[in-house]
């Protein structure tokens, strides 16, 4: 069975990986405290923020994407990897072994606001589990409909109710996560296998979390730009219909008699001539 266990180096790669990708050059981890005989976590140490964890047994420590490419106080990141205490040994008095790890990235989608949108997860025991269906390392969508329905309620507070309306502008703005490509090729290394499930030494799962931290990096990126694209060609269109006359957004002509608004004729949103009664079927 192979196993990763704690050791100074690791943490350090960890800490490399996430400084390097998300523009953290000062990141710390946490490490593991002295004497400890029991399971313990690494987390972000001294973060910037916290949120509350989903069960609400506890905070998330947080720091910010600050990748130039990514939009300011968009999105933020957690790191955790769990270590689980091995076998005692004369030679090896406090051996801990890794049990999980995790990089979860959050978005703020309101002022203060902040809600998780998706976590990559390798947990060492499920990938050697014969019995465990589930792929290994993955991905988990958790963006839960309970923690969207909480931030609508805070947005629209002040007025008390929810207008159809006003559902493209609570969250206009926004990154937009579908533009991210969830990779489903092996990050760690070259070879192509069959295999849902992967069982890392530890140099290749130093060089998987490494690639993970930076591709990640690199689609916040992507979304951030495609987004600005979008929102910009949204402005643009805005502009050109406020440019326009009232009587051409309505389908009319103006005679010289402001009264005798002559409607144009129609035939499912394309305007037709006035000597034709069909016009052409559009090409898609």
């Amino acid at each position: 069975m192979e196993r990763i266990y704690y050791s100074n180096g690791l943490i350090q790669s960890y800490e490399s990986s996430l400084r390097l990708a998300f523009s953290q050059p000062t990141l710390r981890l946490t490490r593991r405290p002295p004497k400890q005989a029991s399971d313990f976590s690494v987390e972000i140490e001294s973060p910037q923020r916290y949120v509350a964890s989903d069960d609400h047994s506890g905070q998330i420590p947080i720091a910010d994407v600050l990748t130039s490419a990514v939009w300011p106080e968009t999105f933020y990141f957690s790191f955790r990897a769990t270590f689980a205490l091995w076998a005692v040994t004369p030679s090896k008095p406090r051996s801990h072994i890794l049990d999980h790890a995790s990089l979860t990235i959050f978005q703020e989608l309101a002022a203060g606001e902040l809600g998780p949108c998706f976590r990559a997860d390798w947990d060492p025991r499920a990938a050697q589990d014969a019995k465990s269906k589930h792929a290994q390392p993955h991905w988990h969508f958790v963006q839960r409909p309970d923690r969207i329905e909480s931030i609508v309620r805070t947005l629209v507070a002040p007025s008390g109710a929810f207008a159809p309306e006003m559902g493209t502008e609570l969250f206009s703005g926004l990154a937009e996560l579908d533009k991210f490509h969830f990779a489903m090729t092996p990050l760690w290394d070259e070879s192509n296998t069959q295999s849902i499930k992967t069982v890392f030494a530890t140099k290749d799962f130093e060089k998987w979390f490494d690639r993970l931290a930076h591709y990640i990096a690199t689609q916040l990126a992507y979304v951030c730009d495609r987004s600005r694209s979008r929102t910009a060609s949204a402005n643009e269109f805005v502009a050109d219909q406020e440019s326009v006359p009232n009587e051409v957004l309505a389908g009319t002509e103006r005679s010289n008699n402001p009264s005798e608004e002559v409607p144009k004729q129609q035939n499912h949103g394309r305007i037709l001539s006035d000597d034709s009664k069909t016009a052409p079927s559009p090409s898609y």
